[in-house]
């Protein structure tokens, strides 16, 4: 069961908390098997989008998610961490022309996304992250136009801090 709609700007208080420094700590395998550091994308709001592709509601979000990767006005990264093993990931990336990087880590990405806030463990859920990698919003559920404009603005206003 995948529930959609579910934002909060800051994550809820009993998540369980987890510093900049430990989430680009935090690595996973990409699509040749190759452990990128999330820190790789220091210095730039990053959205994490945990997601599968045994996953409708993911998979609805995937255009929503280049589109946001090749136009952000706050230059977004999307990083895709995916529920799923390398080779149904690196076949939907060709099939569906993803732009963004994708990771996947079948055994550790919803234990990853539980300690980001998702505390069920739903799919799809996104991180924004900030250039420290500190959480600013969470988001479960397909990512629709209205929620990556909410993005877009915390973002924006994150930008002076």
């Amino acid at each position: 069961m995948v529930l959609s709609g579910h934002r909060t700007e800051k994550p809820p208080m009993d998540a369980p908390s987890i510093s900049g420094a430990a989430i680009h700590a935090e690595s996973f395998p990409d699509l040749t098997g190759q452990q990128q550091s999330l820190g790789r994308w220091s210095g730039r709001f990053v959205l994490l989008n945990f997601w599968a592709t045994w996953c409708p509601p993911c998979i609805e979000e995937m255009p929503r998610l280049n589109t946001l990767q090749a136009n952000s006005a706050n230059g977004i990264q999307i990083v895709g961490i995916a529920a799923d093993s390398l080779v149904n990931v690196d076949k939907f990336r060709i099939q569906h022309r993803i732009g963004f990087p994708l990771l996947a880590d079948e055994a550790r990405t919803i234990e990853f996304s539980k300690r980001l806030g998702n505390r069920v463990g739903l799919l799809p859920f996104s991180v924004l992250l900030s250039p420290k990698g500190e959480v600013l919003a969470t988001f479960l559920g397909a990512l629709d136009e209205h929620k990556i404009s909410q993005i877009e603005s915390i973002a924006s206003k994150n930008k002076q801090k």
